[in-house]
């Protein structure tokens, strides 16, 4: 569940050492990213992921996520 996600599962992840999680919100056509030690960052239109030891940060078009649902 979204309280799930945004909870217990945050804090399990990040306790692990996982830097960074997507949570996929259907309903809502977006993308939460969370990344330890930053806000939330929310993104319905496109996202820019910087992948590690990446120059540039690829520009994802969250709506072709989705497709035509």
């Amino acid at each position: 569940t979204r309280r799930r996600d945004l909870g217990a599962k945050r804090e399990l992840y990040f306790d692990a050492g996982v830097a960074e999680y997507w949570v996929i919100d259907p309903e809502a056509r977006s993308v939460r990213v969370l990344r330890r030690g930053q806000d939330d960052q929310l993104a319905t239109g496109s996202l820019p992921w910087p992948p590690a030891g990446a120059r540039q940060s690829l520009l994802i078009a969250v709506t072709a996520i989705f497709g035509s649902l």
